[in-house]
């Protein structure tokens, strides 16, 4: 292209961050800046989304301070950006304080928040949100908010809780609500709540293949290769583990095994 301009350049950032390149979404949206083009609203949200998923706070207050300073007018999508990627690199007091000055409150803000908390497990704050919702600003929790809370009491070892909120919700459970319960028995060694989770879960995504890694775990030899079996017998394919690491102001990707 002769005129690569803010939207095209952005295009192309969008696409890398879609595709779990953000440390290459970062690298572009420098050289963006570095040749004089101006960011949008919509390039901010892509890039402090790249900086949530890398938690690379340090670069994402930056942009943060550059963006306060432009003439650009806050949006909803960055007020939740912000929470997003606060939350997600650990600074939940950050993230509550960029809730607070959000102008509009609405679900998108609120379900920020909420994950915020299940990702840092504040159990009591977290349940204090997610019943606000609707007793204090009627907003009716749906399922992506019920698996937030159920992620939450997961990472507390609460997981009769868990149980008991499951049997009562409100919304239909989809398949988020049931990887993030699965998740939890995982950890904590549940396989009656997994395999009730994953008969649900193999109906909405015959795909996923999560409770094979719980037999694994909790050493049922018998039942993992069994599962894995039939995966392979219905073309499933597990997708190798992805972890980043910052050092010395450098994003280091490596997968499982490597």
């Amino acid at each position: 292209m002769i005129d690569k301009d803010v939207i095209s350049r952005t295009s192309l950032v969008t696409g890398y961050v879609y595709n779990g390149s953000h440390e290459d979404a970062l690298k572009l949206f420098c050289e963006m800046r570095f040749v004089g083009i101006d960011p949008d609203q919509i390039v901010i949200v892509i890039v402090l989304s790249a900086c949530a998923e890398l938690t690379v706070l340090e670069f994402g207050q930056q942009f943060h301070a550059g963006f306060m300073k432009s003439n650009l007018e806050l949006t909803v999508s960055v007020d939740k950006s912000l929470v997003t990627m606060h939350a997600k690199c650990g600074c939940i007091e950050d993230a509550n304080r960029a809730f607070n000055l959000t102008r509009i409150q609405d679900v998108i803000t609120w379900t920020a928040l909420v994950v915020g908390y299940a990702q840092n497990g504040l159990v009591e704050q977290g349940h204090e949100y997610f019943e606000s919702m609707d007793k204090v600003c009627g907003i009716k929790p749906g399922p992506d908010h019920y698996a937030c809370i159920i992620d939450l009491l997961g990472r507390s070892e609460k997981m009769n809780e868990a149980k008991e909120l499951l049997n009562h919700m409100d919304a239909e459970p989809d398949a988020i609500v049931w990887k993030a319960l699965l998740s939890a028995c995982r950890v904590h060694g549940n396989l009656e709540l997994a395999e009730r989770a994953t008969k649900a879960l193999f109906e909405l995504e015959p795909q996923n293949a999560m409770l094979s890694n719980i037999y694994s775990a909790l050493c049922f030899w018998e039942d993992s290769t069994r599962l894995k079996r039939l995966m392979k017998s219905r073309g499933v394919c597990k997708e190798p583990g992805c972890s980043w690491i910052e050092m010395n102001i450098k994003v280091h990707m490596f997968l499982s095994e490597d």
